[in-house]
């Protein structure tokens, strides 16, 4: 199987596998290592989102002749669930043979942003921050930085704690970004996240997780993310979260992140009808449906009795 991403990730195509007795489209972007196992990152066409495939739980794969359409984002950027990401170790990115193939200007430039990549995650320690902590994005170190020069913020820590959510039918933590107590007493929960991956199934199960525990500890539940990199959220959008403000994209955030808008808009409208269809709703639905008809033929053996 390895063979076969790593020709995926080399030539820019997508991948059929067979994984967990489905069949999905995907576009390889990242080959990683995890205590002596391998995997890779790509985008799940079925899942409509990042995926994490195990190599040898992959039953079938064949590299096909379509190229990838997903944009390359920074590994840092990519939500790695349990694992923990220091114990990651990243293999090869779609299309990192252009690096090695001449001393071009070109080759320079890719070298250049390969470094820009490795230096997230980083240990970060400002004044206002009373333990060390990760700096897993450049999205990130300009919260951490704006925060700092924030006279209001009296502190904050980075990935304070756990939270567990539900996400198909199965429990696991999230781990938000920042928790702020400000001169007034104020505390925020913050997640820093490009605009366009709010609306994702999984990230709407951590938030609403979260909301919920803010509210229950008297915080308040805030996404912070870019403005242009995708599909920009507005107020009319938001299902259960509170917006901060957005960003103006900037020469300190890489230029590269930026995906097709249209590409992303199918995608944000897809992940918005998936979203808005509650399955408890529709689960409650049914079971009110039973007992009318329960009630309707009661009503008719009871007309026939008399």
């Amino acid at each position: 199987m390895k063979h076969k991403v790593v020709k995926a990730l080399n030539s820019k195509k997508r991948l059929i596998i067979k994984y967990n007795e489905t069949e999905r489209t995907v576009d390889p972007l990242y080959l990683f290592k995890y205590a002596n196992r391998l995997y890779f990152v790509g985008h799940c066409y079925y899942r409509k989102e990042p995926r994490i495939f195990k190599l040898s739980r992959i039953q079938f794969c064949e590299v096909l002749d379509d190229p990838i359409q997903t944009h390359l984002i920074s590994f840092s950027q990519i939500d790695v669930g349990g694992f923990e990401r220091n114990k990651i170790v990243v293999l090869q990115e779609v299309g990192n043979e252009i690096a090695r193939t001449s001393k071009s200007s070109s080759t320079q430039q890719a070298h250049s942003s390969t470094k820009t990549k490795k230096e997230y995650p980083k240990k970060v320690f400002l004044k206002k921050m009373k333990t060390e902590g990760m700096c897993r994005s450049p999205l990130e170190e300009i919260v951490f930085k704006e925060l700092d020069n924030d006279p209001a913020v009296d502190y904050f820590k980075v990935e304070p704690f756990k939270i567990p959510y539900k996400y198909y039918g199965h429990t696991h933590n999230y781990l938000p970004d920042i928790l702020v107590t400000y001169k007034n007493g104020r505390k925020e929960l913050v997640e820093v996240k490009l605009s366009g991956d709010i609306f994702s199934p999984k990230n709407q199960a951590k938030f609403r997780a979260a909301r919920t525990f803010a509210k229950e500890h008297n915080m308040h539940f805030i996404v912070r993310g870019v403005e242009g990199t995708s599909v920009p959220f507005q107020k009319s959008d938001v299902l259960d979260w509170e917006i901060a403000k957005e960003y103006k994209q900037s020469q300190t955030f890489p230029s590269k992140i930026t995906p097709d808008h249209s590409r992303h808009q199918k995608k944000y409208q897809a992940n918005k009808i998936e979203i808005t269809s509650s399955p408890v709703s529709k689960k409650e639905g049914g079971s009110w449906s039973w007992v009318i008809w329960v009630l309707v033929a009661f009503w008719i053996l009871s007309s026939l009795a008399r």
